[in-house]
């Protein structure tokens, strides 16, 4: 036998095998960060993080205003909300588990006993 043959017969089993279970794997669909998303205002932010189940409220502006993270159904029925309560350039992060599925996140902003103003557009992330 040469050794060309040798080599091929050795060499493209494995490299066909390492593409195969890569190409695998990128296909296969995996729990996703939201990334970080802004009220209107830009007096807020927010994001989903996979790794811990967990939803981060950030107040970025000192405007009176809290920040609101809503997590929502893909049909828009409230799921959970999370309000950062440390205020004025601070985070609050809270765990959340989800059922896996498709979601959307806004953030918002809102003062105590009113409704979310300057509402960011609803992202979808899957958990």
């Amino acid at each position: 036998m040469n050794t060309t043959t040798r080599f091929l017969r050795r060499t493209v089993p494995v490299t066909l095998g390492a593409a195969l279970a890569a190409a695998a794997f990128s296909t296969t669909p995996a729990a996703a960060d939201s990334g970080y998303w802004f009220s209107t205002n830009g007096g807020a932010s927010g994001k989903w993080i996979s790794a811990g189940k967990r939803v981060t409220a950030c107040d970025i502006k000192v405007d009176g205003y809290k920040a609101l993270v809503q997590i929502l159904t893909i049909n828009d029925s409230l799921v959970y909300s999370q309000i950062d309560t440390k205020v004025n350039h601070k985070c609050t992060t809270t765990h959340k588990g989800l059922f896996e599925g498709d979601y959307q996140i806004r953030v918002c902003t809102v003062v105590t006993g009113g409704r979310p103003v300057n509402c960011s557009a609803k992202h979808e992330f899957t958990v």
